[in-house]
């Protein structure tokens, strides 16, 4: 992009006059094109208590309002690039403490842009006014230099038509891009700038000032700036610019915020209650903890009681049964000893009952023998005597044989006895 060194008046032509009837511009304001937030976070409102400086940047796209923002900063806050299109899209407020002066500075995307219908640029232009707390205290009405341009021209009269006359108290004029004048008389060269322009400077009190941003020491043009809106700041009696016009939309604003902030109010009592109820209930849960905690800790200690008493008792039980055991083992040992005894005895009393019984069973034999003997001898008698005397015989033979089987089934009665003893 070439800028020339010097500006040549003569090559610049624009009407002398402009068509007013041209220029249409909305008699009221659209509100219902302005949104508000359903919500409001208060936390993000930050302000501070006293500002020293409020400033509304205003101009066409490409004009260098953002980068003047920063210069009047003297630091990096808006985002200011080289571009057809504007990079402020919405409006953008900060603010900053700059050598014990406090400044707050509203960057507006630029008027007359593509696409902006007059409605957008009347909400737009309400919506900057409204944005700062007391009104700004000046206007930059901020233009390049270069050729001043019929669209320049209406965008001040379209200021003053969408805000009122009044607001040419309030503007100071910035031409930007002052690095093109190049050391040049800049008061000489307005005189030769066309009549739209000269009646621009005239209606603002023939404030302006002259800023180029790539310069390397800005304090200058910065100081200057000051100087002149000190000045016209004085002249308002100190007052900020009000526009009469959105007065009524302001209060219908300021009314809508009371409502949405006593809504935000209801909300954060009703928050606060809930908060409150539910402390309460901690607090009598804690209680009710406490008095179980009492209660689990009597009964730990009952319980400690009563496992220390049956310990005690089945100590004592051990103690008695381990006793008993003993008495009972020692018992077992005598009672084992008498078996030994009775075992030993009744082992004797059936030895002696054996010999005895075969002592018995001899001497019953010996008898048996005798006897036999005597039958034999009576049998010689009786085979001598003859047949009576063999009758006899053979009765006794009877009576032998007979007592020989109650002798024989009297021995197994006996043998059976010692063996089941």
């Amino acid at each position: 992009m070439e800028f020339p060194t010097e500006v040549d008046s003569s090559a610049m032509e624009f009407p002398t006059e402009v068509d007013s009837s041209a220029m249409e511009f909305p008699t009221e304001v659209d509100s219902s094109a302005m949104e508000f937030p359903t919500e409001m976070d208060s936390s993000a409102m930050e302000f501070p208590t006293e500002v020293d400086f409020r400033f509304i940047m205003l101009g066409r796209t490409g004009s260098g309002k953002s980068s003047t923002a920063n210069t009047i900063f003297g630091q990096e806050v808006f985002p200011a690039t080289l571009s057809f299109s504007s990079v402020t899209t919405e409006c953008q407020l900060q603010t900053i403490s700059k050598d014990g002066v406090s400044l707050q500075i509203l960057d507006c995307p630029g008027l007359f842009d593509t696409g902006m219908t007059n409605e957008e640029v009347s909400g737009l232009v309400m919506k900057a006014v409204s944005t700062l707390d007391d009104g700004p205290d000046a206007v930059l009405y901020v233009i390049k230099i270069g050729k001043y341009t019929e669209e320049e021209f209406s965008v001040f009269n379209m200021l003053k038509a969408l805000l009122d006359e009044n607001v040419t108290r309030y503007l100071v004029i910035v031409f930007t891009h002052g690095d093109v004048i190049k050391g040049g008389d800049f008061d000489v060269i307005l005189r030769r700038t066309p009549p739209t322009l000269q009646q621009v400077i005239e209606e603002c009190g023939s404030r302006y000032v002259v800023f180029d941003n790539t310069a390397q020491d800005k304090t200058k043009q910065v100081d200057r700036l000051f100087q002149i809106v000190r000045r016209m700041k004085t002249e308002n009696g100190g007052r900020p610019y009000r526009c009469p016009k959105y007065a009524e939309q302001l209060i219908e604003m300021d009314d809508e915020l009371e409502r949405r902030l006593a809504k935000v109010e209801q909300e954060r009592q009703k928050k606060k209650r809930y908060v409150q109820q539910l402390r309460a209930e901690l607090a009598q849960a804690e209680r009710s903890l406490a008095e179980q905690r009492e209660e689990l800790k009597k009964k730990e200690e009952e319980r400690k009681k009563d496992a220390q008493l049956l310990m005690q008792t089945m100590h004592q039980n051990v103690e008695k049964m381990s006793e008993t055991l003993q008495a009972d083992q020692k018992g077992k040992q005598d009672m084992e000893g008498e078996l030994e005894a009775l075992k030993e005895q009744a082992e004797k009393q059936k030895q002696h009952l054996h010999e005895k019984t075969e002592e018995e069973f001899r001497m019953f034999e010996e008898k048996l023998r005798e006897k036999k003997n005597e039958s034999e001898r009576l049998a010689m008698q009786l085979r001598e005597q003859g047949d009576s005397m063999e009758r006899i015989m053979q009765a006794q033979m009877k009576e032998y044989s007979h007592l020989k089987t109650s002798v024989a089934r009297s021995r197994k009665r006996r043998q059976k006895n010692c063996c089941v003893m």
